[in-house]
């Protein structure tokens, strides 16, 4: 009976061993046509599959091509998902140029069909930025890099490339939506680490240089005037301030004339 009983397990378990080689046969089988059938967007001279690129106002993009493994193509067509924000410029078959017209986010979409009536996609997302006189500022938290102006950009690779340090000094060089695009500092720059980036306007302050006065006023009692003040650094465009911490934020003073005599205004950072 012993006997009988092992025998029954070892026919069990060379079943179950077929099956598991089957199913792990079928399982890398799928894998490898999956990999064959990926559609590749490169840009420019890069040999690297792209999801993200960042273009300054007005910009056009290095050309856009593309590769298929595993079908034939028998045609190919770029089309922006936002006109407003970047038009595309076909250049040859299966190339095309990105046009950006306006600050804002949105992607450009591939579409192929193949000699078998098979139809594939691949999308990148597209962040077009103004740019704006550069200026410091300094992280309120940990604070999240992105390789887009998006946290869910919703591509192939992830939107986060990285991390600035709490208190870090960064240069911010352009706006898109809410989000600044910024340098690092070389001095807190790793190894093989990044350099530039996308980081939410929410997670820095922007320290005020100076405030500067350039006029003179006169004023009859009970008459009212306002004394304009230059804030530095003057970013443009002005971002929500809402979603950006400025240390100052008011621009124009409202005086009124009191009493008989002269007075010197001080101001301050707040």
């Amino acid at each position: 009976m012993k006997v009988q009983y092992w025998g029954w397990k070892l026919v069990v378990f060379v079943i179950l061993s077929v099956i598991l080689c089957v199913v792990y046969f079928r399982v890398e089988v799928k894998a490898e046509d999956v990999a064959v059938s990926t559609v590749r967007i490169m840009i420019g001279e890069g040999t690297e599959a792209r999801h993200h690129m960042g273009l300054a106002m007005d910009a056009v993009s290095d050309e856009f091509r593309f590769e298929v493994k595993g079908y034939e193509v028998k045609s190919s067509a770029y089309a922006s998902s936002n006109p407003d924000v970047f038009t595309i410029q076909n250049t040859s078959e299966g190339r095309c140029r990105v046009q950006a017209v306006s600050q804002g986010t949105g992607y450009v979409t591939l579409t192929i069909r193949t000699k078998d009536g098979k139809k594939l996609t691949e999308r990148i997302f597209v962040s077009v930025y103004e740019t704006i006189s550069a200026c410091d500022a300094v992280t309120k938290r940990r604070a999240d890099v992105y390789r887009g102006a998006s946290d869910h950009a919703d591509v192939e690779n992830n939107d986060k490339k990285g991390e600035l340090e709490k208190g870090e000094t960064i240069t911010l060089i352009a706006i898109c939506d809410d989000y600044f695009r910024f340098a690092r500092k070389e001095e807190n720059i790793e190894p093989d680490g990044y350099y530039t980036g996308f980081v939410k306007m929410t997670d820095v302050t922007v320290p005020v240089i100076s405030l500067m006065v350039e006029e003179e006023l006169f004023f009859d009692l009970g008459e009212e005037g306002a004394l304009d003040v230059e804030v530095e650094p003057e970013l443009e465009p002005t971002p929500d301030t809402r979603k950006c911490k400025l240390t100052t934020l008011s621009y124009v003073f409202a005086l009124t004339g009191l009493l008989c005599g002269f007075f010197l205004l001080f101001f301050t950072t707040t």
